[in-house]
């Protein structure tokens, strides 16, 4: 809980403790932030300000977090347009814009910000973290394509898909509603495989596979023999 560092700073300030920077505030606000109280937030944001202290890129897109957290798009907005107007937009604050739009339920906004960020060379291109909150919503609401459509842009970018990505992908391939076509699966094992993953983790995966695959052929063989019963019955009507 960040109540202990907040005492310690206020007993800095209190004593008037030089070379208390911006990003001493910026520490103590992302302690608020991921225990959502904007509360103390915003208070310690006030506090910034009395100070006479500006805003870097790093308060303020830890402040959008802590909004979009709440669905305040709103104060999202704000931030984000105030951080254009100032020219402090870098890469984490679009990627957060982009995390607090998905959570919003915005897919659109989200996803022309992405549009516009692949039209951008250098700092401001996509990476990781700006695919990884589309794979994890469209997992969560059901919609295979897009997930596996933002799975390829990932992989596009070149770099080691984190197993977190590869195994909830999988979780979610291999349950009753069959998420992903078979291929698909064995895409995401075989870099599981190749991955970091631990020996525990990749025998876990193939033998959930097997079982797939398994329970797959047993259900053809069904249709077929169901398909083979009703050919004889209507073959025994016709004669």
């Amino acid at each position: 809980s960040p109540a202990g560092p907040r005492h310690v700073f206020d007993e800095m300030l209190a004593r008037q403790v030089p070379d208390i920077s911006i990003n001493s505030y910026n520490a103590l606000l992302y302690g608020y932030v991921r225990i959502v109280n904007m509360r103390e937030a915003e208070s310690l944001f006030r506090l910034l300000l009395e100070n006479q202290l500006s805003p870097n890129a790093a308060t303020l897109t830890t402040m959008m977090n802590g909004y979009g957290k709440l669905g305040r798009m709103d104060n999202v907005r704000a931030i984000f347009f105030e951080m254009s107007s100032k020219r402090l937009v870098d890469l984490p604050a679009l990627n957060a814009y982009i995390t607090c739009a998905l959570r919003a339920g915005d897919v659109a906004t989200a996803e022309r910000m992405v549009t516009q960020m692949g039209a951008k060379k250098g700092a401001l291109s996509p990476d990781t973290r700006t695919f990884l909150p589309f794979i994890f919503r469209f997992l969560a609401t059901g919609d295979a394509v897009s997930a596996w459509r933002y799975f390829e842009m990932l992989c596009g970018l070149h770099r080691e898909v984190p197993v977190q990505v590869l195994e909830r992908m999988l979780g979610r391939g291999t349950d009753s509603d069959r998420f992903f076509e078979a291929r698909q699966l064995m895409v995401l094992f075989r870099m599981l495989k190749d991955s970091e993953a631990s020996d525990a983790k990749v025998l876990k995966w193939k033998a959930v596979l097997e079982n797939v695959v398994a329970t797959e052929s047993e259900v053809w063989r069904a249709e077929m023999n169901r398909r083979r019963t009703r050919e004889n019955a209507s073959e025994m009507n016709r004669r």
